[in-house]
């Protein structure tokens, strides 16, 4: 049954992560197609900005949801009920209040288009999507609702539809020529229509009691929220500055629209990694966060080795078939071969490869409700990176700033985490490490092999080598998955369920 749930669940992040890549990596594409890197650098540093909205939401997106499936799921009917609707208040006044700063902030300091935008339409630019971040993460606890009653499945769906309409209202703007000043305000319509609206009213008829609605928190909720909120809010705050931020430095050190286009580009791209980790994190981080709040701490271990293990080999099959595309990838992606940077993108690839397991970690310590470890590892991260952008005597300023991110990542956040993680799952310690090593690193160097085999094969052009490195990378993937990605004993319960299922599929 729960490996039913599991895999509904993959299929449905299958759809999203699908939808995720046409986000980051088909609309940077075309739009760096279209408008050139100037204009990309514009629109670049107006989502940064939008995205820093989140500083203030006082880490109620992250506890006040996990506070909901938490009540649901011991059967408080009532608690639940008025977490919901005080839930939906408190976010909703951080939005609010975040909205204001970013609109505030952005008006008062220096930042200059890049391209031939006036600073009045770049500051409306920026103030609508930062009004869609608003309406966007107002919804919080409707997607709660889905996740406490274990309908992931439904919620991944929902929005992935909203999105793939917000991606492609955007995109249809840009190729039929629309200004962006008009492209914006129909991304926001659509944002309010699919991502807010929809789930609302599904979740209204769907669950009953938990029609959208506001209400003030009671003591009850005050007390708990003030215990762990605040924490939670600390290392969410540090996460968006590190995402967001490293744009606003370029900018503020004179980085021409080029360098701030080829930084967000490479940044992107390397992403891919990062996305596809994030396709399994979520729902195995998830699982094992969920066991750890029943206290079922030895389905626990199991499931957290096994996802350890799955995870770190998907990883480096992944890696290894970027590190070899990468550079064709860019070409066909943006069409501008000269921006492509290998240093940066290694550079930004290397913490996935160096800590597979760390998106699970960091799943897990956010729906187990243990923001401690969060917060710790966080502020570390921030306090490392900001010490070796200063010290690092590197005058290219991208570069600088990737290596500092990187280091901090890995050093700081990483170990920090997986330590902590250590002290709630023993078995997810050193020992679980060197067999992450060996498993991950024997099979990205197969799949690293086959695929930089497929490409000289068959040369040519870029596409014929990214179409035989994919070939190659997938099926090199698929068959080290099997070897590397399982231990013994599930590898043979997945084995007997598929010829079971072959055998009654037989007429």
């Amino acid at each position: 049954m729960i490996l039913a749930r599991i895999g509904r669940e993959y299929v449905g992040q299958m759809f999203a992560f699908a939808v995720s890549l046409a986000d980051r990596l088909l609309t940077a594409g075309i739009l760096i197609r279209y408008w050139g890197a100037d204009a990309f650098s514009d629109w670049t540093v107006a989502v940064s900005a939008a995205g820093l909205i989140v500083l203030l939401d006082f880490g109620f997106n992250a506890y006040l949801p996990n506070r909901l499936m938490a009540t649901v799921g011991r059967g408080e009917t009532e608690r639940a009920a008025h977490v919901f609707s005080a839930g939906n208040a408190a976010i909703l006044c951080a939005s609010l209040v975040g909205l204001v700063f970013v609109c505030l902030a952005f008006a008062t300091s220096g930042v200059s288009p890049s391209s031939s935008l006036a600073r009045r339409e770049l500051f409306e630019v920026v103030t609508v999507l930062a009004l869609a971040s608003a309406a966007r993460q107002s919804t919080a606890m409707l997607v709660s609702v889905y996740r406490a009653h274990r309908d992931f499945f439904r919620e991944t769906i929902i929005l992935a539809i909203g999105d793939a309409t917000r991606v492609a209202v955007l995109l249809g703007g840009v190729i039929s020529g629309l200004a962006l000043t008009s492209i914006v305000w129909w991304y926001l319509a659509v944002t309010v229509l699919f991502l807010v609206a929809i789930p609302m009213v599904d979740v209204a008829r769907r669950y009953p009691g938990f029609h959208y609605r506001l209400s003030l928190p009671d003591a009850i909720e005050r007390r708990a929220a003030l215990a762990l909120s605040s924490q939670y809010w600390l290392q969410s705050g540090v996460n968006s500055l590190l995402l967001y931020a490293p744009v606003f430095f370029l900018v503020g050190a004179g980085a021409a629209g080029a360098a701030v286009a080829q930084f967000a580009l490479m940044r992107t791209l390397s992403n891919f990694v990062r996305s596809v980790l994030q396709l399994f994190a979520t729902v195995l981080g998830m699982e094992s966060g969920r066991r750890l709040l029943i206290g079922d701490l030895d389905g626990l271990a199991k499931s957290y080795r096994e996802s350890a293990i799955f995870m770190a080999v998907q990883t480096w099959i992944v890696g290894a078939v970027l590190v070899v595309l990468a550079k064709d990838l860019f070409v066909l992606w943006t069409g501008n071969g000269t921006l492509f940077d290998p240093m940066l993108m290694l550079l930004a690839i290397a913490p996935p490869l160096l800590l597979p397991t760390l998106p699970i970690a960091i799943q897990f310590a956010a729906t187990g409700n243990t923001p401690q470890a969060l917060l710790r590892a966080r502020l570390a991260q921030l306090i490392v990176t900001v010490i070796l952008y200063g010290a690092l005597p590197i005058d290219d300023d991208a570069l600088r700033i990737m290596i500092a991110l990187g280091v901090g990542e890995v050093v700081a956040f990483g170990l920090s985490l997986m330590i902590s993680v250590a002290a709630i799952v023993p078995q997810s310690g050193w020992r679980l490490q060197r067999t992450l090593l060996w498993r991950s690193a024997v099979a990205g160097t197969f799949v690293l092999v086959a695929t930089y085999g497929a490409t000289q094969l068959l040369p040519g052009s870029s596409l014929s080598r990214v179409f035989a490195g994919l070939c190659a990378g997938g099926a090199a993937g698929l068959f080290v998955t099997a070897l590397f990605g399982f231990e013994a004993a599930r590898r043979r319960t997945l084995i007997a369920q598929a010829r079971a299922f072959v055998a009654r599929s037989r007429p």
